[in-house]
């Protein structure tokens, strides 16, 4: 009986918690332009909101010679409807890095730092670190 009103009070705690939002940073390839949005999704962009990043850096992991690869920055274009620029095609990676400010909630105040990255090739067994601290100061690969 204990497992049945645990369980009951487990279901009605989510079904009653208000839902919680938050806006990311995503940046999306195709071909050789590259978009920045800032949404709480990568397919619905909101032109409004992207001042609030216009700032935000971008680079392309460029193979080169050699097995080498560059980090090559990516000029962006704030326009009413996007933040977008040009990629070099040979680029393996986008990457972004933005520091938005200190950011209030509650009782707490903190640093808010966003990194975003998307590889050219959609197989995850062709996705590698960057191994580049410098730009992407945070970075997960599976």
């Amino acid at each position: 009986m204990k497992k049945v009103f645990h369980a009951a009070a487990v279901v009605l705690s989510l079904c009653l918690s208000a839902m919680a939002s938050a806006h990311f940073v995503w940046v999306v390839r195709n071909g050789e332009k590259v978009q920045v949005h800032f949404s709480e999704s990568a397919e619905a962009p909101e032109p409004e909101l992207l001042k609030n990043v216009a700032s935000a850096k971008v680079w392309a992991l460029v193979s080169g010679g050699r097995g080498g690869s560059k980090m090559v920055e990516v000029p962006l274009t704030l326009t009413d409807e996007s933040l977008s620029g040009s990629v070099d095609p040979r680029a393996n990676a986008v990457v972004l890095s933005h520091e938005y400010g200190v950011v209030n909630k509650g009782d707490s105040n903190f640093l808010l730092k966003y990194t975003a990255k998307q590889y050219a090739s959609p197989l995850p067994g062709q996705w590698t670190a960057t191994n580049d601290a410098e730009h992407i100061p945070l970075e997960v690969t599976p």
